[in-house]
């Protein structure tokens, strides 16, 4: 490799003048001070160490603040997708089958229905129905037990008109029920049987 010496650079950009060995001595020490810092950081590991502490440094509180909102973000997704919330006031026939599932696990007092053809009215006493989360069904009525049995769920349109997930079952009798959850309207839930002029049936939850 050729190497420029002093008597070669003034013959290229004519006689070293009193202020040019200043300059030239200027630009040789800052690209001495360049190499001396590249060597060093090649040669050096620690320096990348130095570095990478200053960054993190600055850094550090912004990284562990979006880390924390991605892990609270997946545990809630996690949680709301085990745990649904399921709303249970109001209209439950055009919900779907999780959500009325839900709305009637639970023991339930029957206290009256009303309807048919005259829209006449009858009270109950020591009527109950319990439904568990494994749909078994648990009726009595009058204190008599008439089904310990397993809930169908059935999709279809009901008599009445709107499409839903229809209660069906057998009770100890061989006959056949087939209710419509209709609603829930305060702390009353209603029933209605899946036939033309329909008795609606009334209950509330028995507190455990």
């Amino acid at each position: 490799m050729k190497v420029m010496s002093l008597t070669t650079f003034s013959n290229l950009h004519g006689p070293l003048t009193g202020e040019t060995p200043i300059v030239f001595v200027l630009i040789s020490v800052q690209f001495a001070v360049v190499i001396s810092l590249l060597f060093a950081i090649l040669r050096i590991p620690e320096s990348f160490d130095l570095i990478t502490f200053t960054c993190m440094k600055f850094l550090k509180k912004p990284v562990l603040a979006i880390s924390n909102i991605a892990l609270f973000a997946l545990v809630a997704c996690c949680q709301n997708d085990s745990n649904p919330v399921y709303s249970c006031e109001g209209i439950l026939y055009d919900k779907s089958l999780a959500n009325i599932r839900a709305c009637v696990i639970g023991e339930w007092q029957v206290h009256y229905r009303r309807g048919g053809i005259g829209f006449t009215r009858e009270n109950f006493a020591n009527t109950f129905l319990k439904i568990k989360e494994n749909d078994s069904i648990y009726f009595t009525f009058e204190g008599i037990s008439m089904a310990e049995t397993r809930i169908m769920w059935n999709e279809g349109v009901s008599i009445p008109g709107p499409k839903t997930y229809t209660i069906n079952f057998d009770d100890k009798n061989g006959s056949f029920y087939i209710w419509v959850v209709e609603k829930i309207y305060s702390d009353t839930l209603v029933f209605y049987d899946n036939v033309s002029d329909p008795f609606s049936y009334y209950m509330t939850k028995v507190d455990p």
